[in-house]
């Protein structure tokens, strides 16, 4: 009747500011736990550095998320129900 659809032609993803990150993996290594250790060891003391390498891979992988997921949204539901006043 007076439903009006919409859809998703881009989305943008920044992330602003990361308080703290830490990392533990397991069995990278076959399950040598001491190189699993100075793995984790290495990852956490130098997180900064391995976030501002991945930064701009995690920002496109939610991008990629985010648009999947609004775009089955807005397929189901009426964008007059998140948008006032649509013509």
């Amino acid at each position: 009747d007076d439903l009006v659809f919409s859809e998703i032609l881009s989305l943008k993803a920044k992330i602003l500011n990361i308080g703290d990150f830490h990392i533990d993996v397991q069995n990278l290594f076959g399950g040598q736990r001491d190189l699993e250790y100075t793995a984790n060891d290495l990852f956490n003391q130098n997180w900064r550095e391995l976030y501002g390498t991945l930064a701009p891979t995690l920002e496109q992988t939610l991008e990629l998320v985010l648009k999947d997921r609004f775009t089955k949204i807005y397929s189901f539901v009426p964008a007059n129900f998140f948008i006032n006043n649509l013509p």
